[in-house]
């Protein structure tokens, strides 16, 4: 779906998960700073408006006679992923065409570094291998790797709704009075032009698909929609006359008129475990074409595709604990009698008897939930066809909505081995970079640290600790903070009520705790008639009581007439202040970063402890007037009048003395007004502060949440372009390769873009615009152009633009020029230098010298230099070409014997058929060999 893309600075924000301590005696691998081992970096681009960013990598071997370093890592390589990657001993620094590449490490004095382009939505992993002189074997990095999850910005920019699309519009408790998808957008009550007017933008649709025939728990008059009996088709309860063709037809029409309004779609998917009967629908050796009978159940077609059960038939419930048999959760089952009930391996909460256990091979959490490690996954090729299976079930959904579906729910994530969602979701990004995945793991702990490592959104349990500690400030922020401890920056689903969380009992409480997750990075969540005043045990027809608590009765038919007709005086000013709260975060980017500092009261009056008050910003240390701020309040008693003055002359924002600031109240109708009568100076407000006063009554705007853009009152610094340059650089442009053209604006601030001008041969002048790159003192933008042909001449230059403001980049009136290569090649890279013997050299030997140059044809001329006398002279020989190796040219010379004691000192150069020179010469130091 195309998205309407904000004017924004993306921001990359990383954290370490877990602080390991490391003696620096080991390998240690650090990752923009931070120590690499265990930890979790995640990024947000709009890829499809070519953003980018930076992952920074460096490595200390700590070992003597380091011959080459190399990252190994699946960066950008989301298209090539793979269940039967290659060995990795057979990939080599400079082949891109793996789902695991190499790439050689810069040598710093035994730092290793590199910086790596962030450029494909994905799920990630960063390690280092190395070779030491004198072993052809790689060492690796011995600690676990670091994670880099890359997200589109639409998984940041979520505000989730949940629905379950037989009962949000239902007038009854009966198939007749149900809703379906036909009538989700037919103008009545619950529609998407309701939606978008309550400030949401995406929907979670909980399971439509046909549900399982009701054996043992899975009772009701529907059952439970999360007892799939076919994940391929609409439920024939969702279709106009029980027939699932026209449910299918109904689902596509409401998925299109929801992408036509710009409202995504996400809905639940469940791959722990299928209903008892789940028909197996497409062909298991080939998903992308039909069974042969797809009808048939899967536990009879495959029934090795789920774990081994030898108990007696019955499901244990509570019943079930301690881990003993007849759960063989560690192997698959021999036939469909073998299997049973899920989730197989725990053993501390029972299982869901209307569904039985998919076997996803072992892996290291398996029956252990809490492990830490999460690399090990044995896959039988049986399970790599389970895989395969579940992975088209993205591309197919995508294919039946044209493109539109934005996202998926994935019930009980934590049941599946981190490898295989790794790879799910890498080929389902490949399809549509845009999508977003967020996992179910209520655990926490271990349990979402896992998840985070692959998924853009966490549902975690949030919600349990905000009804258990989130009373006062002080509370709010420690739960908000052990996130980021637990989980650094990963995206947190950030709601109270779910279908499986009752409401709590207090509407205004759940409201303003909303409010706070609005306040903060992550995606606010609501449940079906939250804005309409649901409370715990009202608002619905019928409720369950399950885990000790009341929640809608999913299994059956119902409705929320009760909420919609809800006679409640303050309903409407509910439905308003949830409207004011999500508009609110989305008229500016600062609430949805992480970028946060949270303020207390002026004149050391410290926390107020009922009102939340933060910070939000773009960039660190820098001028209000050249960044976007946002000042988060949220009322955490609406109805009760609370008042404070806030200190905001913090370290994260630069208030210039001599400007003049203003806000406006983002959570208004009318967030284009400035509050203050006269706008304020930056010395007064850093002494002063802001003074906040919430109103005592609900029923009044502004009661339950403000969030005050704070902006410079006639701008800030006058625009600036420059820094323009262009890679390949002069010289080393190839015929049908892209040219990078890469410019820098200052002051850092909203509202920028940059155009790229050129002309090819004299022609008629282009126009392309550049994308946002990234931030430091300067926004950097960076575009591709071309190809081109040989010898065609390039002329460009740049244009800058802040509204009506338009600065150039001219190179001094004449232009940038750059002219295509007459079709050589360049040589990628160099390296693999050693000389035979490598140890032992005796007078009586042959001294051979080896290297290696990627890609093959690129070198044309090898030459080695060598001194007798450490360097006050020197000699040259040509080396020839002795073949290939893998996938890279192999050259070599003979330089003969030497006598007793000789000291060889030699370095490498070759040239390509550009005419570049690429040196080896161990990083400055020179290679050595000794005679004995």
């Amino acid at each position: 779906m195309k998205k309407n893309r904000l004017l924004i600075s993306t921001m990359m924000v990383f954290a370490v998960i877990l602080s390991a301590l490391s003696a620096m005696a080991a390998p240690y691998l650090q990752v923009n700073g931070g120590n690499g081992e265990y930890a979790t970096f995640h990024y947000y681009i709009d890829e499809s408006e070519g953003q980018a960013d930076i992952v920074n990598i460096e490595f200390w071997p700590n070992e003597g006679n380091v011959e080459t370093v190399e990252l190994w890592s699946n960066l950008n390589k989301r298209d090539f992923a793979t269940l039967y990657p290659p060995d990795a001993s057979t990939v080599v620094a400079g082949d891109p065409n793996n789902y695991y590449c190499a790439y050689t490490m810069n040598n710093d004095n035994g730092r290793y570094w590199i910086n790596m382009p962030i450029e494909k939505c994905g799920a990630y992993r960063v390690s280092v291998r190395y070779k030491v002189y004198g072993d052809p074997n790689w060492h690796w990095y011995t600690g676990r790797d670091t994670a880099v999850v890359v997200s589109d910005t639409a998984a940041r920019d979520m505000i989730i709704y949940e629905v379950q699309a037989n009962a949000v519009d239902a007038t009854g408790n009966d198939y007749n009075s149900r809703s379906t998808f036909d009538s989700m957008h037919d103008g009545y009550r619950f529609n998407l032009d309701y939606v978008k007017a309550l400030g949401v933008n995406t929907i979670w649709l909980m399971p439509f698909h046909p549900i399982g025939s009701k054996v043992d728990g899975n009772y009701g008059d529907v059952g439970s929609p999360y007892s799939i009996k076919n994940m391929w088709k609409v439920g024939e309860h969702l279709g106009s006359d029980w027939n699932r063709d026209d449910a299918m037809h109904d689902f596509q029409q409401f998925v299109a008129e929801a992408e036509s309004k710009g409202v995504s779609i996400m809905f639940d998917t469940i791959f722990n475990h299928t209903a008892k009967d789940a028909e197996i629908e497409r062909d298991p050796e080939n998903p992308y074409q039909l069974a042969a009978n797809p009808g048939d159940q899967i536990r009879n077609v495959k029934p090795n595709w789920y774990s081994k059960y030898t108990g007696n038939g019955s499901c244990f419930w509570n019943d079930d604990k301690g881990g003993s048999p007849p759960y063989e959760y560690w192997a698959p089952a021999d036939n469909a009698w073998q299997v049973g009930p899920a989730p197989a391996d725990r053993h501390d909460f029972g299982k869901w008897c209307d569904t039985i256990d998919l076997f996803w091979g072992n892996y290291s959490a398996l029956g252990n939930p809490q492990n830490e490690d999460d690399g090990m996954w044995g896959a039988s090729d049986e399970v790599k066809k389970l895989t395969a299976y579940f992975t088209y079930f993205f591309q197919y959904w995508l294919e039946q909505t044209g493109w539109a579906i934005d996202g998926f729910r994935c019930d009980f994530a934590q049941g599946l081995p981190p490898a295989a969602w790794e790879y799910m979701i890498n080929k389902a990004k490949s399809q549509k970079p845009e999508l977003v995945f967020m996992a179910e793991s209520l655990d926490g702990g271990a349990v979402s640290r896992r998840a985070g490592r692959h998924f853009d959104i966490i549902n975690d349990n949030w919600v349990w600790d905000v009804l258990e500690a989130g009373n006062t400030t002080p509370g709010l922020r420690s739960i908000i903070d052990q996130r980021r401890t637990d989980y650094g920056y990963a995206g947190l689903m950030r709601g109270l009520i779910n279908h499986d969380q009752s409401a709590p009992a207090d509407k205004w409480y759940t409201c303003s705790r909303y409010a706070v997750g609005c306040a903060v990075d992550g995606a606010p969540q609501m449940f079906m008639g939250q804005e309409l005043g649901y409370v715990d045990g009202w608002g619905f027809s019928k409720f369950r009581f399950e885990f000790n608590r009341y929640t809608p009765d999913i299994r059956n038919y119902y409705n929320m007439e009760a909420l919609w007709n809800n006679p409640a005086p303050d309903k409407d000013a509910l439905w308003a202040r949830y409207a004011e709260i999500n508009h609110g975060r989305m008229r500016a980017f600062g609430p949805r970063l992480a970028n946060q500092y949270y303020l207390d009261q002026v004149n050391a009056y410290g926390t107020h402890n009922k009102i939340f008050s933060v910070m939000k910003y773009s960039d660190f240390g820098w001028d209000a007037a050249d960044q976007e701020v946002v000042l988060c309040f949220v009322n955490l008693e609406p109805g009760v009048g609370h008042a404070g003055t806030f200190h905001i002359g913090v370290p994260a924002v630069y208030l210039s003395p001599d400007k003049h600031y203003n806000v406006k109240n983002l959570a208004s109708s009318n967030p284009d007004a400035y509050l203050w009568p006269e706008a304020r100076s930056g010395s007064d407000l850093a002494q002063n502060g802001v003074y906040i006063q919430f109103p005592g009554s609900v029923y009044q705007e502004g009661s339950v949440a403000q969030f005050l853009k704070l902006e410079a009152v006639g701008g800030g610094q006058e625009l600036w372009v420059g820094n323009t340059g262009n890679w390949p650089w002069s010289g080393e442009l190839d015929p049908g390769e892209q040219l990078w053209i890469d410019a820098e604006t200052w002051p850092v601030r909203n509202g920028q873009s940059a155009v790229v001008k050129y002309s090819v041969n004299g022609g008629a002048w282009q126009s392309v615009d550049a994308g946002w790159f990234y931030n430091d003192n300067n926004s950097h933008w960076h575009v591709p152009i071309g190809p081109f042909a040989a010898n065609d001449e390039i002329e460009y230059y740049i244009e800058a633009h802040e509204g009506s403001t338009v600065k150039y980049d001219t190179n001094g009136g004449a232009n940038f020029k750059m002219t295509v290569n007459n079709g050589g090649f360049p040589v990628q890279w160099i390296g693999g230098t050693y000389n035979w013997p490598w140890n032992t050299i005796n007078p009586t030997d042959d001294v051979w010298v080896n290297i290696e140059t990627y890609p093959v044809g690129a070198a044309t001329q090898a030459t080695l230099i060598y001194s007798l006398d450490d360097g006050a002279s020197w000699n040259s020989k040509s080396m020839s070409l002795a073949g290939q190796n893998g996938n890279n040219d192999w050259w070599n010379v003979n330089l003969g014997t030497f006598s007793s004691g000789a000291h060889i000192r030699y370095a490498i150069f070759v040239e390509d058929g550009i005419g570049g020179v690429h040196w080896d010469s161990a990083g400055g130091a020179d290679f050595h060999a000794y005679v004995n």
